[in-house]
């Protein structure tokens, strides 16, 4: 964490200060937001490291200060870090998995980025909720701006899709075996497909019409029929 201080970010997204002094402020608002976390413990040291790679990650490009990269150089500086504190298995994995994607939902927001998108985001995400709280208590912890209400309305309401669509009937491994499809890794790629499918928007029947049209097709082309 002392590795923070002093590490400049652009003072046009964060007139706030360094990354130490952002990192404070966040770990503030997540502290406020801690009773809507689904783990609080986990979801308060997530907002401790959420930055922790942008020491490594952050240079000058163009006069300007840019940290590209920095959620995925945090990963393993975050799981350094916690396991000198825990052995916590599902710990390290939430915190490691909140640090990779605390970006996103903001991103997305500001992007308008479509359904299957944020379906996909928070299909990856440990914690869905949690995740959607990370990233408002990281947009508080700037100064430029109050954090944005379209942004907050914006990752509600594709949280709560994302929460409707899971609840949808989902392809399983027998509904594959019905199809004459053998257990084998062809099987998980397929139920990978469903999954995307249902994100896009599809029923388990055409989801199901689909993926036969797709093992029809493949052994067309395997067979030279």
């Amino acid at each position: 964490m002392e590795a923070l201080i002093g590490v400049q970010q652009n003072p046009a997204f964060h007139p706030e200060g360094d990354v130490f002094e952002h990192t404070m402020l966040v770990l503030d608002a997540a502290a406020s937001h801690r009773s809507e976390a689904q783990q609080p413990l986990h979801f308060m040291y997530a907002a401790l490291l959420h930055d922790v790679g942008k020491p490594v990650a952050s240079s000058v490009k163009d006069g300007r200060i840019i940290s590209y990269g920095h959620p995925e150089a945090g990963v393993p500086l975050a799981e350094k870090q916690l396991r000198r504190l825990s052995d916590n298995s599902a710990l390290i994995a939430y915190v490691k998995n909140m640090v990779l994607y605390h970006m996103q939902p903001n991103l997305m927001a500001h992007d308008g980025a479509g359904f299957k998108a944020t379906r996909k985001l928070f299909d990856k995400s440990v914690c869905p909720r949690d995740l959607v709280w990370l990233a408002r208590a990281d947009g508080e912890g700037q100064k430029a701006a109050p954090y944005s209400p379209a942004n907050w309305a914006f990752t509600v309401g594709r949280l709560i899709d994302y929460e409707e669509i899971v609840k949808q009937p989902m392809v399983t491994g027998q509904d594959l075996i019905k199809m004459g499809v053998t257990p084998s890794p062809q099987m998980k790629t397929l139920l990978e497909r469903a999954r995307l499918l249902l994100f896009s928007g599809l029923d388990k029947p055409q989801i199901l019409k689909q993926l036969q049209s797709e093992i029809n097709q493949k052994h067309r082309e395997d067979t030279g029929a």
